[in-house]
């Protein structure tokens, strides 16, 4: 075959790896994406598996965005996590032993556990991301923020609002990775994905 035609094969076959590995990402891509097309679903707990928690909020500013109902629980102090999010209109709950209007202390589930039915409750299709679940892993014990998680779900699920949670799984146990995927849906969207088409990961 003359080097022309060679060439010419190559470059068909390379534009067509390139056209595949698009098309692949965008059926992931619509796939992690359901809530686009209306099929995110009402009443359920996602956990998103990272280090750290940015693919965690950029998810509750898609959703909490379309409802106009969000609240955090986080470690961080809320006036910084208001900045750098950008939460102008979401409800925010510092996980704390530290007493202010904005903290419940990290030992109290009961409370954060009626704050949080108070607010999806009020707020219809209300979304919530709890920023910290380490953090109560370590202040109560795994089976304890198990538990907190299992009430947790129930509550949305009778209000068919959406709960996000980022964990790190280098922080667990196989075990306790495993219990807390059998209680949430697992949200597998990439970082890299989500950039390669655009959206807000910062």
């Amino acid at each position: 075959m003359p080097i022309t035609g060679a060439v010419a094969v190559l470059f068909i076959l390379a534009v067509g790896a390139i056209i595949a590995v698009a098309v692949a990402l965008r059926s992931l891509y619509t796939y992690s994406r359901r809530r686009d097309a209306g099929d995110w679903e009402l009443g359920t707990s996602y956990l998103v598996k990272e280090k750290g928690s940015n693919r965690g909020f950029a998810l509750f500013h898609k959703l909490a965005g379309e409802t106009a109902g969000g609240m955090v629980i986080t470690r961080t102090f809320p006036e910084k996590i208001r900045s750098t999010e950008h939460l102008t209109d979401s409800s925010i709950w510092w996980l704390s032993r530290e007493e202010s209007e904005q903290s419940i202390n990290p030992t109290s589930l009961a409370k954060l556990t009626h704050v949080v039915k108070e607010f999806i409750e009020e707020k219809k299709e209300a979304v919530v991301l709890l920023d910290g679940l380490e953090y109560l892993i370590l202040q109560n014990g795994f089976e304890t923020a198990l538990r907190f998680i299992q009430a947790l779900n129930d509550l949305v699920i009778l209000n068919k609002a959406t709960l996000i949670v980022p964990v790190d799984p280098a922080s667990l146990s196989v075990k306790e990775l495993s219990l807390l995927e059998k209680e949430m849906e697992t949200h597998r969207l990439s970082m890299n994905i989500l950039r390669f088409f655009g959206e807000s990961v910062t």
